[in-house]
């Protein structure tokens, strides 16, 4: 299973996911394995913890939404929202809402589902043509661009999960979760993401923490292919407390 790390130096009415899809969501972790030049890794010596830690030792639950073709689709419905896939914080028509706290944008080597292998991640187009894969769409051996990103998940009212809201921030608790866009995805969330990064929540304009988001999904179909895609919409700013509490999370 590739993998995607972030920065090192501390990725309905029943409808029928296509099988690109399922890859993306099912078989590809969101933390991208992309190697940092130079060491990161930080020496602790404290009361309550010892050794040599990094990014890499840190676990965030994934934030993912339940297909048809999910095994815990009659569990939880089609459409869920689920945290670490066991905790449903919300429908896919009924806005979540999230704030971006870091974006990273790599490149995923494309391999046909079913085959087993395990798909490379790259962080420079330069790294993928040295690797003899192309960019262009419809090339046999090519690479896509994804995009891993943290979001921080207010406790959605309603929602009784303690055990998954554990960081209280200055308007209540709530969860860092990361999320993986790729394919469509990456054109309706990754896309959508990084255009704020380089206009309205540039980061002297505050930075994508900054901004509140409405994460909805609408339903899909192509070439006899149905699915949920997931969508993100601006619904205005943080507050600076709130802001400055996400900043410094560092994740």
């Amino acid at each position: 299973m590739a993998s995607m790390s972030f920065n090192d130096k501390t990725p309905e009415p029943v409808i029928e996911t296509p099988v690109e899809e399922i890859r993306d969501v099912q078989e590809v972790s969101a933390t991208l394995a992309v190697r940092p030049a130079a060491p990161v890794a930080v020496y602790v010596e404290g009361e309550d913890a010892e050794g040599e830690f990094s990014s890499r030792d840190i676990q965030w639950p994934g934030l993912s939404l339940v297909t048809k073709t999910s095994s815990d689709a009659e569990i939880y419905g089609v459409g869920a929202w689920l945290v670490g896939k066991e905790t449903p914080v919300g429908k896919y028509t009924e806005p979540l809402k999230v704030i971006a706290v870091k974006i990273q944008k790599a490149y995923q080597e494309q391999i046909p589902f079913g085959t087993g292998a395990r798909a490379r991640m790259f962080r420079t187009a330069d790294e993928v043509l040295q690797a003899g894969l192309s960019l262009e769409w419809g090339s046999d051996a090519r690479a896509a661009e994804v995009l891993g990103v943290r979001f921080w998940l207010p406790q959605p009212e309603g929602v009784d999960a303690p055990h998954v809201f554990t960081l209280e921030g200055p308007e209540g608790y709530g969860a860092v979760v990361k999320f993986f866009a790729a394919r469509t995805t990456y054109g309706t969330v990754g896309k959508t993401l990084i255009s704020a990064s380089q206009t309205f929540l540039r980061k002297d304009r505050g930075g994508l923490p900054s901004g509140v988001w409405e994460m909805t999904a609408t339903k899909e179909a192509k070439n006899g292919n149905t699915w949920l895609l997931p969508r993100l919409k601006p619904s205005g700013k943080t507050s600076p407390d709130l802001a400055a509490f996400l900043k410094s999370l560092g994740v």
